[in-house]
């Protein structure tokens, strides 16, 4: 606790009544990642030196050799997953059947390429939006988003799948999520869509 509240001081959250409310603690399972400090990721060569003195970022870091990440949302992802290894080989495996689906079946690859490309940095506008930082920009950024899920939940769910451990495995992955997501977005959907000012307000 004292931690936390070290933190909380250290980001001022409570200098913001907006703030009040907003955040939820949950429990992070530490077990499942190896512990790497800041001696063992330089040691590793596993990120790119932030001084720049270590050469070019592609061929001196594990980092650069495998981010061929079409999206920044991709490219944080890889960070956290080179800086946090697993250490539940079940999990490995599971990350590992993923790719081999992705590998092995190119049209689904492509498809799901093809609608990611056209997402923002959800990342980042959610993070405006809980700080009440958003403006209407970023409204019509996330509904412009809105209008490719559905196709994307139908890539998805209609992957035609050979191994039904790849079928699974989407369905709890990312189909399961796709779903909630665009079910607990449908309002803001609406919103934006609604043209009768009255019908706004009631």
């Amino acid at each position: 606790m004292s931690s936390t509240g070290a933190l909380i001081s250290y980001l001022g959250l409570l200098a913001d009544d907006a703030n009040f409310g907003a955040y939820n603690l949950r429990h992070h399972d530490l077990s499942q990642f190896m512990r790497l400090d800041a001696s063992a990721l330089r040691a590793l060569n596993l990120m790119p030196d932030p001084t720049g003195m270590g050469g070019s970022a592609k061929t001196m870091s594990v980092f650069g050799l495998l981010n061929r990440c079409k999206t920044s949302q991709g490219t944080r992802t890889l960070a956290q997953w080179l800086k946090q290894p697993l250490v539940n080989l079940h999990v490995i495996e599971e990350r590992q059947d993923l790719v081999q689906c992705l590998i092995e079946r190119q049209d689904f690859r492509e498809a799901l390429l093809a609608t990611l490309k056209l997402m923002p940095d959800m990342h980042r506008i959610s993070k405006r939006f809980q700080k009440g930082a958003a403006n209407l920009e970023d409204v019509v950024r996330v509904y412009q988003a809105l209008l490719h899920l559905p196709g994307l939940v139908t890539t998805l769910e209609e992957g035609g799948f050979d191994h039904e451990r790849w079928t699974s495995l989407i369905k709890d992955y990312w189909l399961d999520k796709m779903r909630e997501h665009v079910a607990q977005l449908a309002t803001l959907q609406e919103m934006v869509e609604v043209r009768d000012p009255d019908t706004l307000w009631h």
